[in-house]
């Protein structure tokens, strides 16, 4: 079950983060939370608390429509996780 929920979660990623991408260039706040939201939960029911610290910050910025908060440095810092991430389960899954 855990690996069903980990190839489903990673195969996600490209797709969230490109609306996450698209979201920061316009300061969408309301896509940013929700997206930041799935990012969370995803991980949280995988133990991934790694990638739950970083994006729970951002639903909560974006939330708060923190303007001044860096998203797309703390989207490059999740990025980092997600590439170890896909490999893992890359190696997991051949």
């Amino acid at each position: 079950l855990i690996e069903k929920l980990l190839r489903s979660y990673v195969f996600s990623l490209d797709e969230t983060i490109a609306h996450m991408l698209e979201a920061i260039s316009c300061m969408d706040f309301a896509t940013i939370e929700i997206n930041a939201h799935n990012l969370k939960s995803g991980a949280a029911s995988l133990g991934l608390t790694h990638i739950v610290t970083p994006a729970q910050e951002m639903e909560l910025k974006a939330r708060s429509k923190d303007g001044s908060f860096d998203f797309e440095l703390k989207l490059e810092e999740l990025r980092v996780h997600f590439k170890e991430l896909k490999r893992f389960s890359e190696l997991h899954n051949s």
